[in-house]
């Protein structure tokens, strides 16, 4: 199958969405992100992901990204649904967070300074692709 997407996906241990359908708010997991998506997991079956607009809070390790997103798949799975959401205007703060894992030949990101090294303490995680986990 052809990857579509623009942009590397990262799989992140360590973030969660709250997500509004306009109806009610979610909270599920970030399964992985990218510049212009994310995919979350473990939400409910009743978030409507057949709406045009949703909004979402992702949070971990202190940072929080608040952003409005469009539903561009969804698969239910038990009493679990995972949905991909691409990011309709990202901002600055989101696109310097994602670019701190982009990394391909390096397991860690490389880091400029120490006040990135403080603020987005990592680890990798074993998996099919590059995992990053925030230390707990």
């Amino acid at each position: 199958m052809l990857e579509k997407r623009k942009n590397q996906r990262i799989r992140l241990e360590g973030l969660h969405a709250d997500v509004s359908d306009g109806k009610a708010i979610y909270r599920g997991e970030v399964k992985d992100i990218s510049r212009t998506g994310i995919s979350v997991i473990n939400l409910p079956p009743e978030m409507d992901t057949k709406t045009d607009l949703v909004t979402a809070v992702v949070s971990g390790k202190g940072e929080n990204f608040k952003m409005f997103l469009t539903p561009r798949w969804n698969t239910a799975a038990g009493n679990y649904t995972s949905v991909g959401l691409e990011i309709e205007n990202s901002s600055w703060s989101w696109n310097e967070f994602v670019v701190q894992f982009e990394s391909k030949e390096e397991c860690l990101p490389s880091f400029n300074n120490t006040i990135q090294r403080e603020r987005f303490p990592l680890k990798c995680v074993s998996g099919p692709f590059q995992q990053r986990k925030f230390d707990q």
